[in-house]
């Protein structure tokens, strides 16, 4: 789940199309991309936004879609995303198109990323329903100048009925470079504990430009009761071996920069409650200043390889990358 902003490295061959359609612009050997929150969104950041350090950005500003009636006749769906303008919107939402332009001015190309509002499973059960939410997707990236969407269904994912969508998506997409032009890529975040078999691994692999994996979460976090490492490189190996399956130039490792913060407990003491009572999450801006003024010290864990970081008195923890593990994990 991204609370946060999330970095996302991968290692690409370029131009590695698997299927047949338009083909996509030269894939960089090396992809630095991004989840931005809508919600994260502020003028002070659009002033001076450094955008130019991102290939891909995904944007997570979707409408509200979840009290959306998909029974309905196919225009007055498309009329949804017709009507959507972000410009009315409340809050945060206004800024979208702010954002957009500066991305692309930047050189930086931005997804709509799709996730984390509801199940997907009662759009993709009926074929019927899912054809017009397939549409309303494709329309607003359309009519929002965005290049693409990113699917970010992540752990109560249906494996078969999400290949089969991501499929039907690349199917709109093409059909909507055959209009405007512009090739649109399509992406996924996908936990890194799900396992798939070669058919199935085939079937997604055509239909996406490659699978953001999300290699991260990988403890107890504030859901759980027993703290522990947030980003283990040997649990990341381990987990990552059963996508072998996939291309690897189709995989992209998802990076956190944030953690979490515990107080009252030490790695691997189990709580007497959940650990949302012992502790929160924590961007990597947020943990600095302890670090630098509040007497925290690093903790080295070799089996992991990366830290943990404790508080004068031992009393509160910190599970969180910095800038060495990243490096290894990059490497």
């Amino acid at each position: 789940m991204k609370k946060f902003a999330l970095l996302v490295v991968s290692l690409f061959a370029a131009g590695s199309a698997l299927y047949a359609r338009k083909p996509a612009p030269v894939i960089p050997d090396f992809i630095h991309a991004a989840y931005s929150v809508e919600s994260l969104l502020s003028e002070a950041e659009l002033t001076n936004p450094g955008y130019d350090a991102f290939q891909f950005i995904y944007l997570m500003a979707t409408p509200e879609w979840a009290g959306l009636d998909f029974d309905r006749p196919q225009d007055a769906v498309d009329a949804y995303a017709t009507q959507f303008d972000y410009l009315k919107q409340g809050g945060k939402m206004a800024l979208a198109p702010s954002m957009i332009e500066k991305a692309h001015a930047a050189g930086a190309r931005i997804l709509l990323c799709f996730g984390g509002q509801q199940e997907f499973r009662p759009f993709l059960e009926k074929p019927e329903r899912l054809t017009k939410f397939e549409a309303y997707m494709v329309r607003l990236v359309e009519r929002n100048d965005y290049d693409g969407i990113d699917m970010d269904w992540e752990i109560t994912i249906d494996k078969e009925l999400h290949a089969d969508m991501m499929g039907r998506l690349r199917g709109r997409l093409d059909s909507l470079s055959a209009k405007t032009g512009k090739y649109y890529y399509l992406t996924t975040a996908l936990s890194i504990d799900h396992v798939y078999d070669e058919a199935l691994a085939g079937r997604l692999s055509r239909a996406v430009d490659w699978i953001n994996i999300m290699s991260y979460d990988m403890c107890d976090g504030v859901w759980g009761r027993t703290p522990s490492h947030n980003t283990s490189l040997a649990v990341l190996r381990s987990k990552l071996a059963h996508w072998q399956i996939f291309d690897r130039r189709q995989l992209c490792l998802g990076l956190a920069n944030y953690g979490f913060y515990y107080k009252g407990l030490l790695p691997g003491e189990t709580a007497d409650g959940p650990l949302s009572e012992y502790g929160s999450y924590i961007t990597y801006k947020e943990f600095l200043p302890r670090l630098e003024h509040g007497g925290w010290t690093e903790e080295y864990d070799p089996e992991a390889e990366v830290s943990y970081y404790f508080a004068p008195d031992r009393g509160e923890f910190v599970t969180i990358e910095n800038p060495v593990s990243m490096h290894r994990k990059i490497e």
